[in-house]
């Protein structure tokens, strides 16, 4: 076994530099990218194609992940704490070192006592988002046909009921007449956020990312940018690899908070784009649908495609006074769920040859990225369903749309159950 992951490795490690640079040359022209899912939320321009004639909007159904957070691992905050405040103790910092401390305490002093709560510009993320979507979509909150229930379920986790206020309260202000529910806890994380029982990819990606970093990285090179006598960082800080990797991590939070520092634009753009590399296919390895763990992934995914079928078979009767569910949750539930249904772009199985080439995390899975499914109706009967990916028209290339990107609810329907059967 342990020969097979150092084969692994090693071809992991080539293909690194021989794949695809385009994530790279978005990284020079913006640092925060090499952040991957922790860039903050971000729409493309684009334009809605007509639906058939005589079909108007009714209802949507949507999940979405929270919106910009501070940094959710209170002990790498920690770590990156306690060791650049000795650090800053002996003074040995560069130039770039003392502007990069500056702003770095300004954000861990932030942090406290707010790691993984929901930033100011979270609240905004999500309260733009409700806003456009009650202006795109009036009809289906204008209240015909009685529809005026507006159902809202959350992870129990903070920041996903604090983005689902923030989405409902702008949702309130841009429309009236509306009725809205509220609803969190383990009933809802069983699909929300669904966790199966076994050994969680996540945990053989990061020992890959592990074994990676410690094969390609040069933290010398980081802290050298830094510091005046790297060997005292190294006395300090113990394993340089992983202080490196922490120092990184939360420095990709700098500009997500209310002080709102690119923390990344300190450092030297090599060492963001191979601190990149390592980590947007640890992030799709653990979540993606791949082939190794394609099977895991998919039952992360069943309960919540099985929801989207209920909810929209209960909004869709006569008597329904639903317009709208929105769901709250996060990046590791939302991914297997966009695999799974395979939406335009993650309909392909990747693995650790493809994944830097052909998948970017900071466009694929930003903060407050969600999908919503908007449903037209005729009056006699037939309904059409339209996917927004991000606030863009989307497709699922396996599925033939009736026209456009308008597909029948009733394929819709099947294929979803087909995907988890």
């Amino acid at each position: 076994m342990t020969r097979i992951f150092l084969v692994l490795v090693a071809a992991f490690a080539f293909v690194l530099n021989s794949h695809s640079q385009d994530y790279a040359d978005q990284i020079r022209k913006d640092t925060r990218k090499a952040a991957g899912n922790l860039f903050p939320y971000e729409i493309e321009p684009g334009q809605d194609t007509p639906a058939p004639k005589g079909y108007e909007p009714f209802y949507i159904s949507h999940y979405g992940r929270h919106g910009s957070r501070y940094y959710d691992d209170q002990m790498i905050v920690d770590e990156v704490n306690s060791k650049i405040t000795a650090l800053a103790g002996l003074d040995i910092f560069t130039d770039a070192g003392k502007a990069y401390y500056s702003e770095l305490r300004q954000v861990l002093d932030e942090h406290e006592g707010m790691t993984g709560f929901l930033t100011s510009l979270g609240a905004r993320e999500q309260k733009g988002i409700a806003a456009r979507t009650a202006s795109r979509f009036p009809d289906v909150f204008s209240g015909k046909e009685g529809r005026r229930t507006v159902r809202n379920v959350s992870s129990k986790v903070p920041r996903c009921m604090l983005s689902m206020t923030n989405f409902a309260h702008s949702l309130e202000r841009s429309t009236t007449g509306l009725e809205f529910t509220f609803d969190a806890g383990e009933k809802y994380q069983r699909y929300i956020a669904y966790k199966p029982e076994g050994l969680h990819p996540r945990h053989w990606a990061s020992h890959l990312d592990d074994s990676l970093r410690r094969a390609r990285m040069n933290p010398e090179a980081t802290f050298s940018h830094f510091f005046t006598d790297v060997q005292k960082v190294k006395e300090v800080v113990g394993d340089i690899y992983s202080f490196e990797r922490d120092l990184y991590l939360f420095s990709c939070s700098g500009h997500l908070t209310d002080c709102g520092h690119d923390l990344l634009s300190h450092f030297p753009t090599d060492i963001l784009i191979a601190n990149y590399r390592m980590r947007n296919p640890r992030f799709y390895l653990a979540y993606g649908m791949t082939g190794r763990y394609s099977d895991y992934i998919r039952a992360v995914a069943a309960p919540l495609v099985r929801d989207f079928v209920a909810r929209a078979d209960e909004a869709l009767s006569e008597d329904s006074s639903v317009a709208a569910d929105f769901r709250f949750g996060h990046d590791t539930a939302m991914l297997p769920f966009m695999c799974c249904v395979g939406v335009e772009g993650m309909d392909k199985e990747l693995d650790l040859d493809t994944v830097n080439a052909l998948w970017q995390s900071f466009r694929m899975m930003h903060m407050a990225s969600n999908l919503q499914m908007v449903f037209y109706s005729d009056g006699k009967g037939d309904v059409l369903v339209k996917l927004l990916y991000n606030e863009k028209e989307t497709r699922i290339p396996a599925l033939k749309p009736l026209s456009g990107p308008y597909y029948r609810w009733s394929d819709l329907r099947q294929y979803l159950l087909d995907r988890i059967s």
